[in-house]
């Protein structure tokens, strides 16, 4: 006799939380819909289709479904949705298979595992750093490793960004911010909508072309699996993240929501980082957000929002309460590139960014960007050069506010790489001692470069990724950068 199958236990779920929740045998699958027609919750394992629930209106809370399943070993399974002729897969998963690796086009459907994985918690944040208190260090989490110069082991992971911890304790950050890690679209396709301005808003992420930044929609609660070196996704997030936090460095995750998600959703997102992931603060990009919603909430009122392109002082003086609202935007770098660079009439510009500290939210200040100039292409190009985008050197801001220091791009000429040099240690200077929250783009403290491009969203290549050579090349540079942290830390008055 063969061993008998136990069979599917089906109830109605909790609608509560989307995605999938639970543990041992028993999981809750919650899904939303826009259409009225029942969808299909459809099981597979070893790739073959086991088991189809049709989620009727037993099942229906408003426009979202949810069931309860008891099975042994469901964890093995994967799953996908079905809705009239259309498979999709669950926009909540915490955990995505079957993707190819970073920058290979997937072939055929990607599936989402129901996998969960429990008793994995992040070690806490012993207290919260204050703004006046951070200097914020911003990474892209696979091009900050990935060279054979950056000494790591596991290059492009979060393993990998581990191993660089003793190094960001040595330099004096305490705050990092990961461009986007949860799992994005790679190769979004356009979608003809428009932002607020009437542009395509996916003009730049052709369908042909890489999205290595990653500020498109995608699977938002689940880590982005081709940054892992490992097959557990959330556990080597997790594990790195209590390193952080072990080693006094809290984190912040960027998040881009374009203006066509639900605002609900944007907030059960960040309620579902905040409480599985301990993250310490979101930086919040694109039409979908409604930040005073977030602001309100209650399990996010001890979490950092720093807001690009928002009122964040208008909600911040509308609510209230403690400093934990932030506004990040390129004032400061437009003022102080011409200040920098001698332009005239930025005196009164200097002297207002440099004291801005509002009593109610803080000002993110940076002088470089994951886009524009790197710190050394703004002393080494005039120009923008993005020939290699494939846009005709048409992308990107035409308004660099750089210098080149007398010679466009490369040179060894050591008069102009003397003043370059000296250039970029007056950015780091007046970058630390104004009294905003600091930020600077990771490489900038060892003259990192993009080769003039200043817009490298699609460059998964050596334009991108961080030469780490650089940083012996560059030792005064970075000792200045590291001097002047702690000068910023040791001077209250100053911040």
């Amino acid at each position: 006799m063969g061993t008998e199958r136990k069979p599917w236990k089906i109830s109605p779920g909790d609608p509560s939380r989307p995605g999938v929740t639970g543990k041992g045998n028993r999981y809750n699958f919650a899904v939303d819909t826009r259409t009225g027609e029942s969808p299909e919750l459809l099981f597979y394992r070893d790739g073959r289709e086991e088991q189809r629930i049709l989620l009727d209106e037993t099942y229906r809370t408003g426009r979202r479904y949810a069931v309860m399943v008891e099975k042994p070993g469901l964890h093995q399974y994967e799953y996908r949705y079905r809705q009239g002729e259309i498979t999709f897969t669950d926009p909540a998963a915490r955990l995505v298979t079957g993707e190819p690796c970073f920058g290979e086009k997937a072939e055929g459907e990607v599936m989402t595992s129901a996998k969960v994985l429990r008793g994995y918690e992040v070690v806490p944040l012993e207290e919260p750093i204050p703004y006046e208190n951070m200097v914020i260090y911003k990474v892209h989490p696979r091009g900050y490793t990935m060279q054979k110069t950056s000494g790591v082991r596991a290059k492009g992971t979060f393993q990998g960004l581990a191993e660089k911890i003793p190094y960001w304790k040595e330099l004096g950050i305490t705050s990092l911010e990961l461009m986007p890690s949860y799992d994005f679209e790679e190769y979004p396709s356009k979608t003809g909508e428009k932002d607020r301005y009437g542009y395509d808003k996916t003009i730049r992420y052709q369908e042909e072309k890489l999205n290595y930044w990653g500020y498109t929609k995608g699977n938002y609660f689940a880590p982005k699996a081709s940054y892992c070196k490992s097959n557990q996704p959330e556990k080597e997030l997790k594990s790195f993240f209590s390193a952080l936090h072990e080693a006094g460095i809290e984190y912040l995750m960027d998040f881009y929501f374009p203006v066509e998600t639900d605002p609900q959703m944007v907030l059960e997102v960040l309620r579902f980082w905040r409480m599985e992931y301990r993250v310490d603060g979101f930086v919040l990009m694109g039409d979908g957000v409604w930040m005073e919603l977030l602001a309100r909430d209650s399990v996010l009122a001890d979490v950092k929002l720093i807001g690009c392109g928002y009122d964040m002082g208008g909600i911040a003086r509308k609510l209230g309460g403690k400093k934990r609202l932030a506004a990040c935007h390129s004032g400061f770098q437009s003022v102080m590139r011409r200040f920098l660079r001698g332009d005239e009439d930025q005196v009164n510009g200097f002297l207002y960014y440099t004291r801005e500290n509002p009593q109610d939210h803080g000002e993110v200040h940076y002088l470089a960007n994951h886009d524009g100039f790197t710190l050394a292409d703004m002393t080494s190009y005039d120009t923008r050069h993005n020939m290699e985008n494939g846009e005709e050197n048409r992308d990107g801001s035409a308004y660099n506010y750089s210098w080149n220091c007398g010679v466009e791009g490369d040179t060894t000429d050591p008069s102009v790489l003397a003043l370059r040099r000296k250039m970029m240690m007056n950015a780091c200077a007046v970058l630390m001692c104004s009294r905003g929250t600091p930020m600077f783009l990771a490489g900038d403290e060892f003259a990192d470069t993009r080769y003039g491009n200043n817009n490298p969203y699609c460059q998964d290549n050596l334009i991108s990724w961080l030469d780490w050579s650089l940083l012996e090349k560059n030792r005064a540079l970075y000792e200045f950068f590291r001097y002047m942290i702690h000068f910023r830390k040791a001077h209250a008055c100053i911040r």
